[in-house]
């Protein structure tokens, strides 16, 4: 069995560990139903069978009583830090970022993918937070929504990030 190494990342739900040598175990902080764990691992490996950037998904696992998705580790600078280090490149690798974002939106999503609907619906109901009243008006807005995919109304080039030329 491969044991929970160093702490590589945090986030707002989860706590991401190495995992052996060529993996890392994303683990899910208290009060996160266990049924993310398996979503997140069905979703990435859908995206990562579609041929888009994702890392290869390995076992939904168990550690310290707390739900975890084994991935694939990717090894490399993070473009935060690289932009820390040297903001005058910083214009060039939000072009790449946005670049990359673009062609993510520009592929279909892959078959078997929940819709945002479904995903909104099983945030809806797992938000243990919510008033009653609060639940029934975000259910009423979620039913006016259109389901599927949308195209945007215009689109800029990816070589401003965020500033305007």
């Amino acid at each position: 069995m491969t044991h929970i190494g160093r702490l590589i990342a945090r986030g707002n739900t989860t706590d991401v560990y190495a995992w052996g040598e060529h993996a890392v175990v994303k683990i899910l902080r208290e009060g996160i139903p266990k049924a993310w764990a398996e979503r997140e691992a069905t979703t990435t490996a859908l995206v990562n069978d579609a041929g888009l950037p994702a890392p290869g998904v390995g076992d939904v696992v168990v550690v310290g009583g707390r739900p975890g998705v084994v991935f694939e580790r990717v090894d490399g600078p993070v473009m935060w830090d690289l932009m820390l280090a040297d903001p005058d490149d910083a214009p060039r690798l939000c072009r790449l970022l946005a670049q990359l974002q673009a062609e993510v939106n520009a592929t279909a999503a892959p078959s078997g993918l929940p819709t945002l609907r479904t995903r909104l619906q099983h945030n809806i109901e797992a938000a243990v937070h919510l008033e009653e009243t609060e639940r029934a008006a975000a259910f009423a807005d979620l039913a006016g929504l259109t389901d599927g995919a949308t195209q945007p109304k215009a689109t800029r080039s990816p070589t401003s990030c965020g500033r305007r030329s």
